[in-house]
């Protein structure tokens, strides 16, 4: 049972929102284009073996182009800050984010492309076992 409430906007809401925009969707395909192209350096995630070996729960390369489908690959990010920047005492709260890699490097971090799935309040960083409350 939660000791701390945490609160969230629903992650389908938000995948709606974002999809619903079509240049979103066109470089979403656009990127897929280029999986499994055989680089031998990495540029980006999609070049790792992690991802080329991932699989679907059929079994399928998880990654396949599937009329019809996007597979839409997320990053969770947990990061702190000082909401009244540096010139202000030390206060810090952290942003649950994710970010959507199928999209151009350059959108991956726009606050229009970036998922807030919450935030845990300050004043101060918690802890290993303080975070397990919310």
């Amino acid at each position: 049972v939660p000791i701390l409430p945490f609160l969230h906007q629903p992650i389908e809401l938000w995948l709606k929102h974002l999809l619903s925009r079509p240049e979103v969707v066109s470089e979403i395909e656009k990127q897929s284009e280029s999986w499994g192209n055989g680089r031998a350096d990495m540029a980006d995630i999609f070049d790792g073996e992690g991802l080329r070996n991932l699989r679907a729960a059929d079994g399928s390369q998880f990654l396949s182009k599937k009329a019809g489908q996007l597979q839409l690959v997320f990053t969770l990010n947990i990061d702190w800050f000082n909401p009244f920047g540096q010139s202000h005492k030390a206060i810090s709260i952290g942003a649950i984010y994710l970010v959507c890699h199928n999209l151009p490097f350059h959108m991956w971090y726009r606050t229009e492309n970036v998922y807030l799935a919450g935030i845990i309040p300050g004043p101060s960083e918690p802890n290993f076992d303080q975070i397990n409350h919310f």
